[in-house]
Formats: structure tokens, sequence, C-alpha cells
């Protein structure tokens, strides 16, 4: 399934019909110095729930996870094994928002982490070829289905509604995967980032070059 498809086994976390909403922008803010900065901006968090008691209990558990920084983003970082991570409440009463960023030394071992800690095969590198810097982000097998309600929680938190990758300096000059912005600081991905693959199939090739 692709990664907002995953949003169906989170909700199995709550044990009921609704699901909580929300609407997530999540930014990979590249430095000059190759270090990333991976930011998930969740607002307008809430539950759809009818019933106003479960509403509330559904809403109140995001929160509750949230203040003890618990919650699938902060969690996902951490099992990442981000740096300096930190996560502030910004509204506390529902809708809720919450910023939650982590630190990465370079998008390569970002993307290995992400690989290996969510059961995937492939490789993350990045290059340098004269003033061009290059990422490629190969996808060999991704499991059909998360392995756990856990897993499948934080791959939405982490990936969030669109995935976003921003240069500090310079510009992009091409991308595989990636729609570049106008003014060539932002990369948007195309379509979602994880797609089941089996062994035998095609590796699928994600790349993005730029220049300081």
């Amino acid at each position: 399934m692709g990664h907002k498809k995953v949003i169906t086994a989170a909700c199995l976390l709550m044990l009921a019909s609704a699901c909580i909403k929300e609407e997530n922008t999540v930014t990979l803010y590249l430095d000059p110095n190759g270090q990333v900065t991976w930011s998930i901006f969740e607002k307008n968090v809430r539950s759809d729930e009818k019933d106003r008691d479960q509403r509330q209990t559904e809403e109140q558990a995001f929160i509750v996870a949230a203040r003890v920084h618990q919650h699938p983003a902060m969690t996902g970082l951490q099992r990442l094994g981000a740096s300096n991570i930190k996560d502030t409440i910004l509204q506390d009463k529902p809708p809720f928002s919450v910023m939650t960023e982590g630190r990465f030394s370079s998008l390569e071992l970002l993307g290995r982490r992400l690989l290996n800690v969510y059961g995937m095969t492939g490789t993350s590198v990045v290059s340098r070829d004269g003033e061009k810097w290059i990422w490629t982000l190969t996808f060999e097998y991704v499991p059909k289905d998360p392995a756990s309600d856990q897993d499948a929680a934080e791959l939405v938190a982490l990936l969030g509604d669109k995935l976003h990758v921003a240069l500090r300096e310079g510009e992009f000059i091409e991308a595989d995967g990636f729609s570049i912005n106008d003014d060539k600081r932002l990369a948007e991905l195309s379509g979602d980032l994880i797609e089941p693959r089996d062994r035998d199939d095609p590796p699928r090739i994600l790349k993005l070059v730029w220049r300081m």
C-alpha cells in the first residue's frame, strides 16, 4: 500500500470505527553542510467520531501522547536515530497543532535508516559530481503492509500528506520522482514515497540533484 493508505492500519490503534484526522506537512530542510532537519507539522488534529464522549477520548489520547513526547511523529524520529529531537504543542485544544523535528547528519543516512527500520530493502546514497550533489534513493523491496500498527502510525506521521525537500542555499537542477518548484529551492515528491514492491520487481529509483 502507499504510505497514505497505512492510515487505515493506524486507525486500528484507536480500536474504533472513527479515526484521528489531520493535515500534515513534512519537509526535509537540507543545510549547505549536508545535515538535514526532518520537520513534521501536524495541524487541525481531531477525531471524526460522532459520539461526543468517544471523540473526546480519542482526542485526549493524541494530546496526552504528545505531552509525554510519545506521539507517532516523535517515536518515529526516535527509532530512526535522529538527534536534537524536539516537539512543540502549538494548539493544546482540539483541533490540535504539533510541530516535531529531528536532525540527521545527511540525506544518505536518513534514507538508509528509513529503509532499515521499516522493513524495506534498498539503498540511499549521496554523491558528488563536480559542483553537483546527487541523492539517489532506491527501493528494491517494500512490504505490502507495515509490520505493526506502530509502524503504520509512525509512517503516516513521518511522511505526511506530501513530502518536500527544501534547500537552505543553492538550487535543484534535476529530479526523478520529484517536481521542482519555480524558484528551484523546493522539491515535492510526486505520489507516495512508499509503494509496495516485490523482490522480483524492478527497483524504484528517486533522485534529486542540486548545486550550492
